[in-house]
């Protein structure tokens, strides 16, 4: 347990299972305290440091619906599985924190400093990214349609498994991003930089690429394919993936070369048994 005294003058105990609704605790430092069960909700906590703070992300009961997190560390803070709804987390720095799995709706993360943060599995609702930055962002399994991240650099970002249909991505950096699997149907793709990214059965069906960026997909894998059709617009005009369909009609004029995916996917499996 620790104390603490707020903003205004009174004495807070911070520990698991605190009622601190409403509290002033801006600008408070207490940077690995266990709020686990606590309820935080519209308490504000701008400025605040909580850097490796402790709030269990498989701890439901913890709530912050509607507190004021603007421009707290909360660097490498666990908030998986977290209520966030309608919080303020401008300015923030969420650099490699934890947001597994957490209800994003009214949530506020413009200009906050989002780097290697783990936005895995986020049903997002609604939320402003204005000026966020990112980068080694982990948003696999996600669902972000219709979510603007045009002119953000997202690279080295992991897309996998991804609901992304109808998002901007326009004027983007997702150069070394993994998109495998992805559902980026209707999705804004002009001008993207997409170099050394991966499309792995990515759904691009409706998308246009115009002037996106395209070099190094793909070229190290023979067997990757693409799910597209006639109304996909390419850069230049120019197809340079091969789809789903093409992937199949060589693997059966070439057995050898599906021998050599077998023994691929074989090995695939066993590192994720492992």
């Amino acid at each position: 347990m620790t104390e603490v005294v707020g903003s205004d003058g009174k004495t807070y105990k911070l520990e698991p299972r605190a009622s601190l609704v409403g509290a002033n605790l801006s600008g408070i430092n207490c940077p690995g305290v266990d709020l686990s069960f606590a309820d935080l909700s519209n308490a504000d906590l701008s400025n605040s440091y909580f850097y490796n703070g402790n709030i269990p992300g498989d701890q439901p009961k913890t709530k912050l619906r509607g507190a004021n997190l603007q421009g707290a560390n909360l660097q490498g803070v666990n908030l998986g599985f977290v209520d966030l709804e309608f919080v303020d987390l401008s300015g923030s720095d969420l650099r490699g924190a934890n947001l597994q799995s957490i209800k994003l709706h009214n949530t506020n993360f413009t200009g906050a400093n989002m780097n290697r943060v783990d936005l895995s599995s986020v049903k997002l609702e609604s939320a402003n990214f204005s000026n966020a930055k990112f980068g080694q962002a982990n948003f696999s399994w996600a669902d972000f349609e219709n979510v603007d991240f045009s002119n953000f650099d997202l690279s080295d970002s992991n897309f996998r498994n991804a609901k992304l249909a109808r998002v901007n991505f326009s004027n983007t950096k997702c150069n070394n991003c993994n998109f495998s699997f992805a559902d980026l149907k209707m999705a804004k793709l002009n001008r993207t930089d997409f170099s050394r990214s991966n499309f792995t059965m990515t759904d691009i069906c409706g998308v246009d690429l115009s002037g996106s960026n395209l070099s190094g997909v793909f070229l190290d894998d023979e067997f990757t394919s693409v799910k597209c059709d006639s109304s996909t617009k390419w850069p230049n005009g120019i197809r340079t993936l091969r789809t789903q369909d093409e992937v199949m009609q060589y693997l059966m004029e070439n057995p050898r070369a599906l021998r050599k995916l077998e023994r691929k996917n074989e090995k695939t499996f066993r590192s994720w048994r492992k």
